[in-house]
């Protein structure tokens, strides 16, 4: 295929640069900034163009010939001699501007096309698709008020529209991307959350009340050493039919946590106490009756020296 341009790429420095292409005129020869026509140029030589000012590095140049079809090089009229001259330059001003549109044309049977491609006024993109039917995929653009550029990522894949639906997947999400605002009320859902994904961190002080727990599903595997204390408690929430068998021993109680508004009437029996727990200081004046004592159940060694009076005495 016949030449009829030269391409080059911009360094920031250069400004002169050669074409190897034959032209009939000057003035058909043209020059491209990354597909942008400039006039800003001249031919110091029959085969040299240079830039009044060096293109920018990496700026695609192009350097091409567009012979002037307007009218014919050469024009005869009746009675006037005919010279191969002129039939060569109208023959040559036919033969360029054909190798410019040979080269330049896309086929319908396809092929590559070099620069910008610029639809006019109300033009759209129509795919007939691989079923030559009444169906088709138009590409349109709303009215633009200002120059918009649309770039399409370096990767494959299917283009996701408003329209489309289970198309956008967890891969697709950046890290960070989804706040709750994102999120609907009620949208999230034990079955959307993998078993370990919320820890500490992922919630917030007082987030986790009573209304967000479903019965009986905290057991003490559930708690850290020491993570509830009185604070965390309401009052009258730990009964009988909360606690294990022996699962409160003195560890677990706070000094003068267990107080008599604490225990049930009847609730602390003597195999409930330790020996040698209660000491006189455990004891409220006049707490100990009848009742509480079993029988031969305080011996001599259990009584402090003149501890017993004759108020603690029963008649006979």
């Amino acid at each position: 295929m016949a030449v009829t341009q030269n391409s080059y790429t911009g360094t920031g420095s250069q400004t002169t640069f050669s074409f190897t292409f034959p032209y009939l005129k000057a003035s058909d020869i043209k020059a491209s900034l990354d597909a942008v026509g400039t006039t800003a140029f001249t031919l110091p030589t029959a085969t040299t163009l240079q830039f009044n000012t060096a293109p920018a590095n990496g700026v695609k140049i192009k350097i091409f010939r567009e012979t002037a079809t307007d009218n014919l090089t050469a024009t005869f009229y009746a009675g006037s001699a005919i010279k191969s001259e002129d039939l060569n330059e109208n023959f040559t001003q036919n033969l360029y501007s054909t190798q410019e549109v040979g080269s330049r044309y896309i086929s319908n049977l396809g092929g590559t096309m070099v620069g910008n491609f610029g639809l006019g006024e109300d033009s759209d993109i129509v795919f007939e698709g691989s079923s030559d039917n009444a169906n088709e995929t138009t590409i349109t653009v709303a009215d633009p008020t200002a120059d918009r550029t649309i770039t399409f990522p370096n990767v494959s894949g299917n283009v996701v529209t408003t329209g489309d639906t289970g198309t956008v997947t967890s891969t697709m999400l950046a890290d960070g991307t989804i706040v709750a605002a994102d999120l609907a009320s009620n949208a999230v859902t034990t079955a959307k959350i993998t078993d370990g994904n919320v820890t500490t961190a992922k919630i917030g002080a007082d987030a986790v009340t009573g209304a967000k727990i479903a019965d009986d599903q905290i057991n003490s595997e559930h708690y850290v050493d020491a993570s509830i204390d009185t604070a965390h408690i309401a009052d009258s929430q730990i009964t009988n039919a909360k606690m294990a068998d022996n699962s409160v021993n003195t560890a677990e109680l706070v000094d003068d946590a267990v107080t008599a508004a604490k225990l049930a009437s009847n609730s602390v029996v003597s195999a409930s106490i330790v020996d040698g727990t209660i000491v006189t200081g455990d004891i409220a004046n006049n707490a100990i009756t009848n009742a509480k004592m079993a029988d031969d159940s305080v011996g001599a060694a259990e009584l402090v020296d003149t501890s017993v009076g004759t108020a603690a005495l029963a008649s006979n």
